[in-house]
């Protein structure tokens, strides 16, 4: 019996193997992200991982860096395993457009909410890429009403 990973993960698992640094930098920032948002709430922590900064260049697909979002991704879903908590979507989605920012890689922080069958509201967030789910599920866009940017403020 092989020790070999098969499954989907596994291959990344192999492929972004050479991203220790990237890992190591989305587990810290996951942990910041995650005392932050114990301590305080989502707008103190949307500005301290500037979320409120505009951002109007995509200079991260001038640089061929177009992979890079995946391994941001990998590296933040990984990380995301060891610092265990409740709801760490909100943390995952955070860090990782503050990291395809500080890349000069545009995304889109998505925030989105539905009734359970039991008529208690469920949020969940997302960040997305052209249009293609980077982490949060891809299923999320579809499962969830997105709430406007303006809602999203308020929270």
């Amino acid at each position: 019996m092989s020790d070999e990973k098969t499954s989907y993960e596994g291959r990344f698992d192999r492929k972004f193997a050479g991203d220790g640094i990237l890992f190591v930098r989305a587990l810290l920032l996951l942990v910041v992200a995650r005392l932050s948002l114990a301590a305080t709430d989502y707008v103190r922590t949307a500005k301290l991982f500037g979320e409120q900064d505009s951002f109007d260049s995509d200079r991260g697909q001038a640089q061929g860096l177009a992979t890079f979002r995946y391994r941001a991704a990998w590296a933040v879903s990984k990380a995301s395993r060891i610092v265990r908590y409740d709801r760490p979507c909100l943390a995952q989605a955070l860090v990782l457009r503050f990291i395809l920012r500080r890349k000069g890689i545009s995304s889109d922080l998505r925030i989105g909410v539905k009734k359970n069958d039991d008529l208690s509201i469920r949020a969940h967030a997302w960040v997305e890429k052209d249009g293609i789910v980077l982490i949060g599920g891809a299923s999320s866009p579809f499962r969830y009403t997105m709430l406007t940017p303006e809602d999203q403020i308020t929270l």
